[in-house]
């Protein structure tokens, strides 16, 4: 079933867990490089259609040497590593946002898409129109779907041992989000 909204999910570790996703209608999948390495990213990318890809690597501490080679669709970037991308890059970026004091959240003229982490209700009816914002559970996600938003940011599932994870806190929003036919 199609969801009420674009959904993003962050920190995708197994291939498991990326079927899950997809088969439940999320729209885009995101990887660490620090956690995936290139050719898992392959692996679990070549079995799973429907979902873009991006790479999360707004917590490196510099941009990594083999960005290229993973070959996603987005990247989820820090605005002040914008600079530090490669010329050979030509995904396109998800940039990470935190909402100021003042509301305002500005936009790179790269950026599809505008991240916020940290966000009030009231200051999103102000946001940019392709605005994402983190949710962590089943309320949060709801709040934010009656906002005009292009989607929301779910984290992905730690695997509890080979084989075994939780997918509560994914279910949980994912159910509530999808739409009847």
């Amino acid at each position: 079933m199609p969801l009420k909204t674009n959904v993003w999910v962050n920190k995708i570790t197994t291939l498991s867990e990326a079927r899950y996703c997809a088969g439940m209608g999320v729209q885009f999948l995101g990887f660490q490089p620090s956690v995936v390495d290139v050719k898992t990213f392959r692996d679990i990318t070549g079995w799973v259609s429907g979902p873009s890809f991006f790479l999360d690597i707004s917590e490196e501490q510099t941009v990594p040497a083999l960005l290229a080679e993973y070959g996603c669709d987005y990247l989820l970037i820090r605005e002040d590593q914008v600079n530090e991308l490669p010329p050979a890059i030509d995904s396109k970026l998800l940039i990470k946002k935190f909402l100021s004091s003042s509301g305002s959240t500005p936009r790179h003229p790269r950026a599809d898409f505008t991240l916020l982490e940290n966000w009030a209700p009231e200051s999103l009816e102000r946001a940019p129109a392709r605005t994402v914002v983190a949710v962590s559970n089943p309320d949060e996600a709801l709040l934010a779907i009656s906002l005009p938003i292009a989607g929301i940011l779910l984290q992905g599932s730690i695997e509890v041992s080979p084989g075994l994870m939780e997918y509560d806190h994914l279910s949980a929003v994912l159910e509530l989000l999808e739409t009847e036919d």
